[in-house]
């Protein structure tokens, strides 16, 4: 990338494509947690073009959960997954890969891969649905975030402590919040204003005017009054 940007790349650029993928080891974290923070490296490759004199937009053009959960029918991992993931963790990492790609100002997003490749195991990149079509949990947790999110403009992020992100963000259905916690963690969270939340999969919680949110590192989503 430096390479390119020093040469002039950019003047025939009109937007800059990138891929990221959770793998094994420190990429099985979330994208906003590390080994180097989605946030943070959008803001890097900002700083090399600004330096350049030209900034366009950023496309992260082909990226995913790396290594997927095992298969729940018929469809055993192959040795290239190391370390298969359960499949909850892995519908956390496909809702907080969208909410911190917004967050970093992202523009586009390409989930890979959705399809099931016709084989009876699995390949390290096939973690939307099983070999027989049917869907993973990450399928309902997809579905919900694209349910809150379409149309979304991001606002801001919160830290109320180095393990809590609330990111909040104008949408089509009012303004709303997104809170967790970094892996391992949980927490209790006030949201001034919370009206409605839901958690991951899209099922409702109950809230208690005033009342704090339980936490955790799967999102949760919040509508906020007016």
């Amino acid at each position: 990338f430096e390479e390119l940007v020093g040469l002039g790349g950019l003047e025939y650029m009109d937007a800059l494509s990138f891929h990221y993928y959770h793998g094994a080891g420190e990429f099985e974290k979330p994208m906003d947690e590390g080994p180097v923070a989605v946030d943070e490296w959008a803001a890097w490759l900002r700083e090399k073009m600004r330096a350049a004199g030209k900034v366009v937009p950023i496309i992260n053009s082909e990226g995913g959960v790396y290594n997927p959960a095992p298969a729940i029918r018929y469809r055993p991992c192959t040795p290239d997954n190391v370390r298969a993931l359960p499949p909850e963790y892995v519908a956390m990492l496909l809702a907080r890969m969208y909410i911190s790609q917004m967050a970093a100002g992202i523009e586009r997003f390409f989930y890979y891969d959705m399809f099931i490749s016709g084989v009876p195991f699995a390949k390290c990149w096939d973690s939307f649905v099983e070999g027989d079509g049917q869907p993973r949990p990450c399928v309902a947790a997809y579905a919900t975030a694209s349910w809150f999110f379409d149309g979304a403009t991001y606002v801001r992020t919160q830290r109320p402590s180095p393990d809590v992100w609330i990111r909040y963000f104008s949408t089509p259905r009012g303004r709303m919040a997104v809170v967790y916690t970094r892996t391992g963690t949980k927490a209790r969270v006030v949201v001034p204003g919370a009206a409605r939340a839901w958690d991951i999969m899209g099922r409702e919680i109950p809230l208690r005017p005033g009342a704090s949110i339980p936490a955790t590192p799967e999102p949760t989503y919040v509508l906020l009054r007016g």
